[in-house]
């Protein structure tokens, strides 16, 4: 029975203490670390994606990557837990949208579809997975995410071959702008900040205000004009918006000299972590947003968190339960293991009692 135990307390305890596995994808890597009680619980680690599995975010091969993930995951030990996932940044795309009503519609995913505003996004409305955040002040702003609903079809698809549940499903810039919030919160309401993220060939630049993403482009990073296009960029959008001014430099992962790049921009640097995205889907509130709400809905589905906070509860209770069965058991065992220790002690003597009594009979 104690080896029985033994060989099923690991998966159990992984379901118990699971939060959820996070990734983010920048081709063709894979970035992953797993939350336990709302903690990091291991590093950030790496992994190379198979050869042509993926185009731009979009699942090629549905089940060589769902088997590749579920190797992987399950070589971790994380089969157990739930997935959020930032798609990389080409295959999702964000917006600021300010609502033409003086109060917030009861069916905002309804009513932006309906009134289907120019958004210069590459696909259609329709064919797409949507979802809106509310954003505070006036007028009436939300932040939409969008990407077309056949890729996030496909990675559906890649997670139930893999095994594992896809519990969220956002663009990475949210992580990104998730983890930046409090430092953006905290500047001058007027002070911008140009953030660059640099993966390997690509650079993404963004301009940022009162924790709102401004304008964004696409750069190469062994690029030699980077300065030039990053000092463009800056004063293309200050001459679209005379009260934006760039004060900082905020970069994650590695350009060739990025203390000259601040130099020539004239800007203090600030180093972020490679895997800021990642950092801001840790929270335990982190992202509001998500993909895979409107496919939910349409299919009856309740939100998977609370599926599994309600699953883990009764595995919680059913572990109590059968702790203390366990507990029972083992002390069940101890009794009879003490009890038959004294009655081979009882017998022991029995036997030497008459072992005397035959000597002593003898004549």
């Amino acid at each position: 029975m104690l080896a029985e135990v033994r060989e099923l307390w690991p998966p159990l305890r992984s379901q118990w203490l699971a939060e959820r596995v996070v990734l983010s994808i920048e081709e063709p890597t894979l970035r992953g670390m797993a939350l336990r009680r709302g903690a990091i619980s291991v590093p950030v680690w790496e992994s190379q994606l198979p050869a042509q599995v993926l185009a731009d975010g979009l699942p090629l091969r549905v089940e060589e990557l769902g088997d590749f993930l579920g190797d992987l995951l399950l070589s971790k030990g994380l089969m157990a837990q739930p997935v959020w996932l930032a798609l990389p940044r080409q295959a999702a795309h964000w917006r600021v949208i300010e609502w033409p009503f003086e109060d917030w519609p009861d069916e905002p995913l309804e009513a932006l579809r309906t009134v289907d505003p120019a958004l210069g996004l590459p696909f259609a409305l329709a064919d797409a997975a949507i979802d809106l955040q509310p954003l505070t002040g006036q007028p009436l702003r939300s932040l939409l995410i969008a990407a077309p609903r056949q890729l996030v079809e496909a990675w559906i698809a890649v997670f139930a071959i893999a095994g594992t549940t896809l519990e969220r499903l956002v663009p990475s810039q949210v992580g990104l702008r998730q983890a930046l919030l409090p430092a953006l919160q905290a500047l001058e309401p007027q002070q911008g900040v140009l953030v660059l993220q640099a993966n390997g060939a690509r650079c993404a630049a963004s301009l940022w205000r009162q924790g709102m993403p401004l304008y964004e482009r696409q750069l190469k990073s062994d690029d030699p004009r980077l300065p030039a296009e990053l000092g463009a960029m800056l004063d293309y959008y200050g001459a679209r918006d005379r009260g934006f001014k760039a004060g900082q430099l905020w970069l994650a992962g590695n350009l060739p000299d990025p203390l000259a790049l601040a130099e020539t921009l004239g800007l203090p640097l600030q180093q972020l972590d490679g895997a800021v995205e990642l950092q801001g889907l840790t929270g335990p509130d982190a992202v509001p947003l998500d993909l895979l709400r409107e496919p939910r809905q349409l299919q009856g589905l309740g939100d998977p968190a609370t599926v599994a906070r309600e699953r883990r509860s009764l595995v919680l209770r059913g572990g109590s339960v059968g702790a203390a069965l366990l507990a029972a058991s083992v002390a069940v065992t101890g009794l009879l293991v003490v009890w038959q220790q004294q009655l081979r002690g009882e017998l022991a003597r029995l036997a030497l009692v008459q072992a005397r009594h035959a000597a002593a009979s003898e004549p």
